[in-house]
């Protein structure tokens, strides 16, 4: 599978407009490895600094609440 070139113009656009990860991910075809790859490398270049990325929680990091309980006691997982 052939690389997807992505500009850094492009990212830092969308990044500067707050567009969501999880947007920008579909916009471009990016893992989550490889968004923070992207992240990486325009904090390397300084055309952004890390404070403007720091909320911006990375994708993997992310929990979603599924209304499961675990009981204490034994361990078992309860919806």
């Amino acid at each position: 599978m052939e690389k997807r070139k992505v500009t850094a113009r492009e990212i830092l656009r969308d990044v500067r407009s707050s567009l969501r990860d999880q947007d920008i991910l579909e916009k471009y075809t990016l893992s989550a490895q490889g968004l923070q790859s992207v992240f990486h490398k325009l904090v390397n270049a300084g055309v952004v600094i890390q404070g403007q990325l720091e909320n911006r929680a990375p994708i993997s990091e992310r929990t979603v609440d599924l209304g499961l309980f675990i009981c204490p006691p034994c361990g078992n997982i309860q919806d």
